[in-house]
């Protein structure tokens, strides 16, 4: 886990208060707040909140939607020097057609 923002770090705090206080009984408050951040995700993105996914990190968010990508030996996968390897696109059957760049805008 990278460093917390303070907002991350009171809303944390708010999700661990409210378990500690109600337990199980807390579970309609999260999913009014995941409701919530749902829609005004997807107000930022112009887009609907029923296409608006959490997941546990990011690569469990990235892998179905580079999975789903028909990769060709014309594309090229660029990623940040020092990525953590699950985020960084490393060919798999899927994706061992295309080239992985990896490092700073400088060298590609």
């Amino acid at each position: 886990m990278g460093i917390l923002s303070e907002w991350t770090l009171a809303a944390m705090r708010r999700i661990v208060e409210t378990h500690a206080l109600q337990g199980g009984g807390a579970k309609s408050t999260w999913m009014d707040a995941i409701a919530h951040a749902r829609g005004a995700l997807a107000q930022f993105a112009s887009g609907a909140s029923e296409r608006v996914a959490f997941t546990q990190n990011t690569s469990t968010g990235l892998a179905p939607v580079t999975n789903g990508l028909d990769w060709s030996a014309s594309d090229n996968v660029v990623v940040p020097e020092g990525e953590f390897p699950s985020n960084s696109m490393r060919p798999s059957p899927s994706r061992s057609a295309c080239e992985v760049l990896e490092g700073s805008s400088s060298k590609w």
